[in-house]
């Protein structure tokens, strides 16, 4: 195992392998991918709503995640920069705006 250090004081670290090129991603190299715990992609697997789709290929009993269907997956719940109470504000605002007020 290779042990890395930023510089001389810092304790090394391990070296993270990278990422395959592979399409499909096992359950770890997904949860590396993501940024998330490996429980978190679990939950989103199992959701009930929702579901993140995955593949066990026959003979095999690990899930692999196609690295474009997390990605699409996820792209639904990305958050564009303003919170839900702001977007209220914005169209009562709007609908005040278009309002006859006497």
């Amino acid at each position: 195992m290779k042990l890395v250090a930023d510089d001389a004081t810092e304790k090394p670290k391990r070296a993270r392998r990278p990422l395959p090129e592979s399409e499909y991603l096992s359950l770890p190299e997904l949860a590396r991918y993501a940024g998330v715990a490996r429980g978190t992609i679990q939950a989103f697997l199992s959701d009930p709503v929702d579901p993140l789709p995955y593949i066990i290929y026959p003979g095999m009993t690990d899930k692999r995640v196609k690295r474009g269907d997390f990605d699409a997956w996820a792209e639904r719940y990305r958050r564009r920069g303003t919170d839900d109470a702001a977007r209220v504000n914005d169209v009562v605002r709007e609908v005040l705006g278009q309002c006859d007020v006497a």
